[in-house]
């Protein structure tokens, strides 16, 4: 036995057996390792060394995440005790969830809103890589050459290209800093010399090879291939030290098995006691490629080919699990159950019996609440899509998406009056907003106005992420890439993507303007809801004092507030310009999802109950919960901040809410009359106002389905229309399609060409698009209407009839005719 063994074993009672055993393990792979290169005795001499130094630093480093540990409970504590519902009563239950799910006021930070914090501060430094690289018109991403040259400088190989050069420099600057932030709250990530980028790994692509085959395949051999790792580069994350062979197989072993069982690369925590994510993080980072071709030949076989999408995705997932190391400590998995533990103490603490059942079932929402935000925070919900069912279910949202949909960009005209809600409750002028929206949709100046926002810490989820209109409304997006492009396209062609981007990068440059405004006025006289905005989430004199003495950025002829020059300053510590610009822009991404609602992640888990996306439940769950997510995000944040205004403010804020939004999804009601080729609607008809209110109250795109499902006669039942879209699709199926079949095997009389007809003019993707409709409908399925179906003029007349008994409008357009006048406006007046 060697000296250094024989010490470990007399140490046994100051250290346990089993830590023992595990230093007296490392020295010997160590000690064979060093054996290739040298005699014995150095070998076994720089093996001890070795083995002390990867000792103390584990040390060290659990020590180091104890201390953070204490300090954020500390902190958690805190709010569990103080924080105030939006009846003004204290309620640890509101505020644990509040931990996880940002929707509320309230004066500490929520996982969600620093992540997307933390988000926006990375890509505010890759604004160019956003400009450049921007989704188009089909969700592609262009000048896919360029990125490639962007990879190659990413791992210190020249091109030449002096653009992709620079922009490699930004992602390796935000990489770099995005490390630091993870290593600051309790991770223990090395900086590799041309890491270069990271990898997105596939399940379904590892399921189709062998553990062995696939370690074969990335290592090498002598005989058949040469392998795609930098092996002699790679770092052990838990040594500090250059990978022995049989840690490194180990570790390759491990990567594989969590692949292939989990779906993703980021195991959750089972147990109390699991790994912390602080340690977790690094077990799919410590893969070192030797070249750009290894590592772009390795995304090609088992990862993500789109390299766009990989860089994004790396970003959004680092940014999340800092946010949730930042907020619930090294090891959230702990700090989830150990904040169960305490509402459960609290639950119990009181005596009373009533209250104690009240408090009883609170603690069991809030539990539950808080597990599915934890879950979902961590990546579990978010499987890949996999299966026939699944695959089926997704596709088919997307596909009734880009069918239904193409006319809600008028029945978003109402963001303007959530938006001038938005901006009085934060003091922002509210005059211009219209004007400001429409300079971000002129497309003319789109991509410098964007890479300005983005600049700004705005998040461009236009740019960045495929579908990401349609997850306001539908909640979330997957499925075949095929139908995400195809409902993605739709929604940008009809302008509702660019409108829900425009709208929320006005909103967000008019709250930094503001700032701007207000930097040379004193805390205590700032405008009344100016200051308010400040005190919702924490701000004090002391932290504006601070904050205002910020450079300011001066672009486009505008003045901003610059989180980036408040991250700059040399006259106050990092760390402190940091917490300052993270919560900024918390502040501002919590107001902008009052000021555009596009879905909270509550919102979200309220309607899909935590199942996991993929699955067949799951998706099953997602497509009855479809186009009523806007609806719940209505009541998460207007509804609720209503209720927190006293008497005289509540009634004017909800007045405000419905008046104004009734107004807005008036007109754009009227819009979509005349895009069906229909005069407008008579205004004086309280069923018109009715709509117009329930539309404004956040039913509105859940009512444009009822209205495509219940108008034309498609004989659907009340129960199938609630039940949602793929529901309808589905009875549809039945009605037009295999109804018909079965008649004419049974040598009865069928209306299956006309039947088919409607069938397809209702599921055309595009077809109800709001620029195109009238040019279809009487062009082409009024012309197959007339030769497929014997009486279809009779029909049109009853059809004519009813809605002019019902709405008191008629047709500008006549149905199979040319149009025979302008459309008449007189009903405006009426």
């Amino acid at each position: 036995m060697s000296d250094f063994k024989k010490c470990i074993d007399d140490g046994v009672g100051k250290i346990d057996t089993q830590e023992a055993n595990e230093i007296k393990a490392l020295f010997d792979e160590l000690d064979q390792q060093y054996k290739g290169n040298m005699a014995s005795a150095p070998a076994a001499a720089r093996a001890a060394v070795d083995t002390m130094k990867a000792i103390r630093r584990q040390k060290f480093q659990k020590r180091r995440q104890k201390i953070l540990y204490a300090k954020t409970w500390q902190e958690i504590l805190n709010i569990l005790d103080t924080h105030r519902n939006v009846f003004g009563q204290l309620d640890p239950f509101d505020a644990a969830v509040g931990i996880f799910g940002h929707v509320r006021d309230q004066k500490f930070s929520s996982v969600e809103a620093r992540g997307k914090a933390i988000e926006g501060l990375a890509f505010s430094q890759m604004d160019q890589i956003l400009k450049t690289f921007k989704r188009n018109l089909i969700g592609g991403t262009p000048k896919k050459a360029q990125l490639e040259d962007i990879i190659n400088e990413g791992f210190g190989e020249s091109t030449g290209n002096q653009s992709a050069r620079e922009m490699a420099e930004a992602w390796k600057r935000v990489n770099q800093q995005l490390v630091k932030r993870f290593n600051q709250a309790g991770g223990d990530i090395a900086l590799l010399d041309n890491w270069g980028f990271p990898q997105i790994h596939r399940a379904n692509k590892f399921r189709k090879v062998t553990k062995d085959v696939w370690k074969q395949r990335v290592m090498g051999d002598s005989v058949v291939q040469d392998g795609m790792l930098d092996i002699e580069n790679m770092i052990d994350a838990e040594t500090g030290l250059p990978f022995s062979p049989g840690r490194l197989d180990e570790a390759l072993d491990k990567m594989y098995d969590n692949v292939v069982g989990e779906g993703y690369n980021i195991p959750t925590g089972k147990t109390l006691k699991g790994r912390s994510m602080a340690n977790r993080r690094q077990d799919h980072r410590f893969l070192k490629f030797k070249n750009p071709d290894a590592w772009m030949k390795y995304q090609e076989m088992f990862g993500e080919e789109n390299i766009f999408d990989t860089m994004m995705g790396h970003i959004k997932t680092m940014s999340r699990d800092i946010a949730m190391m930042e907020v619930l400590g090294p090891n959230p998995r702990l700090t989830t159950d150990a904040i169960k533990v305490e509402l459960g103490k609290k639950s119990r603490a009181v005596n009373e019996e009533k209250k104690r059942e009240s408090w009883l079932s609170k603690e069991t929402r809030a539990n539950f609440e808080i597990e599915n935000l934890y879950r979902s925070h961590t990546g579990e919900y978010d499987a890949p899509i996999g299966g026939f069912l699944p695959n089926l279910l997704a596709g088919t949202r997307n596909m009734l998406i880009a069918s239904q949909l193409g006319s809600t960009f008028w029945t978003a005209m109402t963001d303007l009056n959530s938006q001038a809600l938005a901006r009085k409750m934060n003091g922002l002028p509210q005059v211009k907003t219209l004007h400001q929206v429409l300079r971000h949709m002129n497309p003319l100046k789109m991509k410098e106005r964007g890479a300005l926002a983005t600049r700004q810490g705005l998040i461009a989820d236009g740019w960045i992420q495929m579908a990401s209109a349609q997850m306001r409304y539908v909640g979330e997006v997957s499925g075949p890439e095929i139908t995400r492009r195809i409902s993605d396209g739709i929604l940008r062609v009809t302008l509702l993507s660019p409108w829900t981007q425009a709208n929320r990068w006005a909103f967000g440059q008019e709250f930094l303007g503001t700032m701007a405004d207000n930097a040379g006025k004193r805390f205590d006289d700032l405008p009344k809801y100016s200051k308010e905005s400040l005190e919702k989430y924490g701000f004090d004199a002391a932290d504006w004092a601070l904050i205002r003495k910020t450079p300011l950025m001066k672009e486009q002829g505008a003045t901003f507030f610059s989180v980036q020059n408040l991250i700059q300053r040399t006259d106050i510590a990092p760390e402190v310009a940091q917490k300052y610009a993270t919560r900024i822009l918390e502040m501002i991404n919590t107001e902008t999802e009052f000021a555009v609602p596009t879905g909270s992640l509550r919102s979200k888990l309220w309607l899909t109950g935590g199942t996991k996306r993929g699955s067949a439940v799951g998706e099953i769950i997602r497509s009855f919960a479809m186009y009523k997510n806007f609806s719940v995000t209505i009541m998460n944040t207007h509804v609720t901040r209503a209720a927190q205004q006293v008497a005289k403010g509540r009634l004017g804020y909800a007045t405000q809410f419905l008046i104004g939004g009734s107004i807005l999804a008036a007109f754009g009601m009227q819009m979509k009359e005349l895009a069906k080729g229909k005069d407008p609607r008579p205004m004086d008809n309280p069923k018109f106002w009715q709509e117009a209110m329930l539309y404004s109250g956040g039913l509105g795109i859940y009512g444009d389905f009822l209205s495509s499902a219940t108008t034309e006669k498609y004989g659907q039942d009340i129960s199938t229309t609630i039940a949602g879209p793929v529901v309808g699709l589905g009875s549809d199926v039945g009605r037009k399609i295999v109804k018909p079949l079965m008649d004419m095997a049974q040598g009865e009389d069928t209306k299956m060409a006309s039947d088919l007809v409607d069938f397809t003019k209702r599921y055309t993707p595009g077809g109800n698009a709001w620029f195109l409709r009238m040019a279809l409908e009487r062009g082409v399925w009024d012309q197959l209407q007339e030769m497929t179906h014997p009486n279809i003029h009779r029909k049109w007349r009853n059809l004519d009839r009813k809605n002019f008994r019902d709405n008191g409008n008629q047709h500008w357009w006549p149905r199979g005719e040319f149009p025979e006048r302008a459309p008449s406006f007189e009903n405006l007046t009426r």
